[in-house]
């Protein structure tokens, strides 16, 4: 049986999400997965997530409130 940490569900749930083109869900996410992340390069992973999202969809302030709030996490 394969166990998913926290991060990681939250991380698979916010790529299909964006997959499907539902950045604010997809979002909201991967703010979750950053949050929840251990490791740096989990959390490295992650916000390279919410920053392409947050490219990809013009006027989407709410990608860099996300990015602001958890670079704290650092």
């Amino acid at each position: 049986m394969l166990l998913l940490s926290l991060h990681q569900a939250h991380y698979r749930l916010g790529s299909s999400l964006a997959a499907m083109k539902r950045y604010e869900g997809a979002m909201d996410s991967f703010t979750t997965a950053l949050e929840l992340a251990e490791s740096d390069e989990e959390k490295y992973d992650t916000l390279s997530q919410i920053i392409t999202i947050g490219s990809e969809v013009e006027g989407m302030l709410h990608a860099t409130y996300a990015v602001f709030d958890c670079m704290s996490l650092f």
